[in-house]
C-alpha cells in the first residue's frame, strides 16, 4: 500500500506551511513508513522513516508544528529536531525538489497551453498515420526539454479532454496495435533520442484521437529505485512491453 502526497490547492494550504513540492515532484509514502521523492525531471530520492515524517509534516503543518510534534514523539530536544529538519529542507530545496513560499494561483501549464495546444491541433488536422506519430513524438520531446514534465502533461490533458470517449467505450484492438507499432517504429528511428516519456505521451495522444480510452501511467520500482512511464488502453500496454511495465508499481495516473 502506497500513498501519493500532493500539494494542496491554494485554498487548502495552511499559513504555516512555508515549503511546497516543486510542480514536477511527487512524494510517495510507502507502507513501511519510508518515502520516495519522484522527480519527473529524471531523479528519484529515498527518505528514511524519520525523514519522511519530517518532510510530510513540514509540507502539511509547517516547520514549527512539525518540530514540536516530533520532539514530543521521540523525546528529543526541539533544537536538535529543528536543526535536522532545516538541513533536510535546505538539501531538498537545493536539488530543486522543494520551493519556498506557498503555492499561489494556477499551474503555469495552463498559460503554456495557449502555445502547445494549437500545435497538437495542427498535427491532428494536417497529418495522419506514421507522419502524425513522428510529429507528436517530436513535439513531446521538445515540450519536455523546454517546459518539463508537469507543464507538458497539463497541456496534453487540456487538449485531450475534448477527445475523451464516453464511459464504457470499447477499446479497439486493431487501433491499439497500430498505435503501439507505429510509435515504437518511429521512436526507434527518430533523429532525437526518444525515451519512455515521449513514447507514452505520443501513444496517449494518438490513441485518444482515434477514440480509444487511454491512461498515462507513471510507475516506481522501490528496490532499486527507478521510475518508468507508459500508456494503457484496456488490457494493453502501448509503446512498451508488458513484462517491463509489470516491474513497476503505478503511482500516478493521468486519464
Amino acid at each position: 500500500m502506497i500513498t501519493i502526497w500532493k500539494n494542496p490547492t491554494p485554498e487548502g494550504t495552511t499559513a504555516a506551511a512555508d515549503h511546497v513540492l516543486a510542480p514536477h515532484v511527487s512524494l510517495v509514502l510507502a507502507h513501511d513508513g519510508t518515502a520516495r521523492l519522484l522527480d519527473m525531471g529524471g531523479g528519484f530520492y529515498a527518505l528514511p522513516i524519520l525523514g519522511a515524517q519530517m518532510l510530510q509534516g513540514a509540507l502539511e503543518r509547517g516547520r514549527d508544528a512539525t518540530v514540536q510534534e516530533l520532539a514530543h514523539r521521540y523525546h528529543v530536544a526541539p533544537g536538535r529536531v529543528r536543526a535536522d529538519l532545516d538541513s533536510l529542507l535546505q538539501q531538498l530545496t537545493r536539488h530543486g525538489l522543494l520551493r519556498r513560499g506557498q503555492r499561489r494561483g494556477r499551474d503555469s501549464g495552463r498559460a503554456l497551453a495557449l502555445v502547445l495546444v494549437p500545435c497538437l491541433c495542427l498535427i491532428r488536422a494536417l497529418s495522419y498515420g506514421r507522419l502524425r506519430a513522428t510529429l507528436v513524438l517530436t513535439l513531446a520531446k521538445l515540450a519536455l526539454v523546454c517546459f518539463g514534465w508537469a507543464r507538458t502533461v497539463t497541456v496534453w490533458q487540456i487538449h485531450l479532454r475534448r477527445f475523451a470517449p464516453p464511459a464504457g467505450a470499447p477499446v479497439g484492438e486493431q487501433t491499439v496495435r497500430f498505435v503501439d507499432e507505429v510509435v515504437r517504429q518511429k521512436a526507434a528511428g527518430h533523429l532525437l533520442p526518444m525515451a519512455c516519456k515521449e513514447r507514452a505521451l505520443a501513444c496517449w495522444a494518438l490513441a485518444r484521437w482515434a477514440g480509444v480510452p487511454t491512461t498515462l501511467v507513471v510507475g516506481l520500482e522501490f528496490f532499486p529505485l527507478m521510475g518508468h512511464c507508459w500508456c494503457e488502453a484496456g488490457p494493453w500496454i502501448l509503446g512498451d512491453y508488458l513484462d517491463n511495465c509489470e516491474l513497476y508499481t503505478p503511482v500516478l495516473r493521468y486519464a
